[in-house]
């Protein structure tokens, strides 16, 4: 399953946190993150509908990351410019 906390897991994990701590006001807070880091991955996908634009994204994020470059999603040609950008913003929202 591919989700956004491939990307990045900060928000997840305080969101979590955050629940478990009775803190709405933070748990509040990631969630706008999150919703953040969503629009920006749709933005992408209303710009360049294709499975290929989420590989990208999350490739970008993965690599970013430091996670092992043999787990790569497959997907077809290179990121664009604009769409390495998007992912950037996202990682860059934690």
């Amino acid at each position: 399953t591919v989700s956004l906390i491939h990307i990045t897991p900060k928000p997840f994990i305080e969101l979590y946190n955050a629940a478990i701590q009775g803190d709405k006001e933070s748990a509040e807070a990631c969630q706008e993150n999150i919703k953040k880091i969503m629009r920006l991955v749709v933005e992408s996908f209303e710009r360049r509908p294709g499975i290929s634009t989420l590989f990208h994204f999350l490739n970008y994020a993965l690599v970013k990351n430091g996670v092992c470059e043999n787990i790569l999603l497959v997907h077809e040609g290179d990121c664009p410019d604009w769409l390495a950008e998007k992912a950037k913003q996202a990682m860059e929202i934690y």
